[in-house]
């Protein structure tokens, strides 16, 4: 009998186990090694030119397993130095060889509570450098596979350029590079002239493609496969102390697993294992009195803990 708690007691304990947020892709040290190009990547930009524009990069990454990115951060040099008002997020799936798809598979306007902007040191340009890093209240849960995403700081007082390499970064994997358009009518976050001449994505005239310094930030979301049936509900503590969040899953990958996250941006995160009918459990302690959201493949519960 002894021997049977244990196992029920380990069994419950690494289905709430803790997973990590992790760097899925890391291009960053581009700007740290100098040499690099800056490409238009801006919407607004009034108070600069006199009139408002909407230029757009995307570069790719590659995902080994379905994650959820929490965070994209990159880097651009701006007249001013501002950190953006808002930002235009887009994520889009391979269309051809190296090319994004025109249509975004999701796409984000964030505000300013969403945006943390590090200043760095401009070593070719002379301008100012802006670290720029969204975390992403909805996280975006994307399978395995390869990506492209664009971030454009949204300010009309101010323009960026994404920085961008041709030579083989000393960190990330380089992939296919970089495309860049017009927004035009693709981008909703958007409204700007053109400038590039291009309202669709396009390649670069070289023979290489550039690569932009960007990092992608996520948890992995485990085995799902998009039929799983998602609840959760919050049993409060005695006397106002926090209480617990109770996650079920039904209809998952049987005998695998998925992992649920909870009140992101800042997740709490949990990995459960699902039996061989694909149902399991797990539980968030310490949750306190209020509104949580709980994120588990690509069901989003919502959950009140009241007394």
């Amino acid at each position: 009998m002894t021997i049977i708690i244990e196992c029920v007691m380990f069994w419950t304990l690494l289905s709430a186990a803790s997973t990590d947020t992790r760097i899925l892709y890391d291009s960053l040290c581009i700007t740290d090694e100098g040499g690099y190009a800056g490409y238009g990547c801006h919407c607004g930009g009034d108070g600069i030119w006199g009139a408002a524009y909407d230029l757009q990069y995307a570069d790719d990454f590659e995902l080994q397993d379905m994650d959820f990115i929490t965070n994209v951060t990159a880097d651009f040099v701006s007249h001013r130095g501002l950190c953006a008002s808002r930002a235009c997020l887009s994520f889009h799936a391979p269309d051809d060889d190296c090319l994004a798809n025109n249509d975004a598979i999701i796409q984000l306007d964030i505000g300013q509570g969403g945006i943390n902007c590090e200043p760095f040191e401009d070593s070719e340009y002379g301008l100012e450098g802006v670290r720029v890093r969204i975390s992403l209240v909805d996280p975006v849960a994307l399978p395995a596979g390869r990506w492209y995403v664009s971030m454009q700081p949204a300010d009309s007082e101010d323009w960026s350029y994404i920085v961008a390499t041709l030579n083989e970064p000393n960190c990330g994997a380089h992939l296919c590079g970089g495309n860049f358009r017009d927004g035009g009518g693709w981008n909703t976050c958007c409204e700007g002239m053109g400038g590039y001449g291009y309202d669709v994505w396009t390649r670069s005239i070289l023979f290489e493609e550039p690569t932009a310094a960007m990092r992608i930030e996520g948890i992995p979301g485990g085995d799902c496969g998009g039929s799983e049936d998602v609840s959760a509900k919050c049993k409060p503590g005695d006397g106002g102390r926090p209480g617990k969040i109770i996650v079920k899953v039904r209809k998952g990958q049987p005998n695998g697993t998925v992992t649920a996250l909870l009140d992101p941006p800042d997740p709490r995160s949990m990995s459960i294992a699902l039996d061989d009918r694909g149902r399991g459990k797990g539980k968030f302690r310490d949750v306190p009195l209020g509104e949580h959201r709980v994120f588990v493949c690509d069901s989003i519960v919502e959950v009140t803990c009241a007394p």
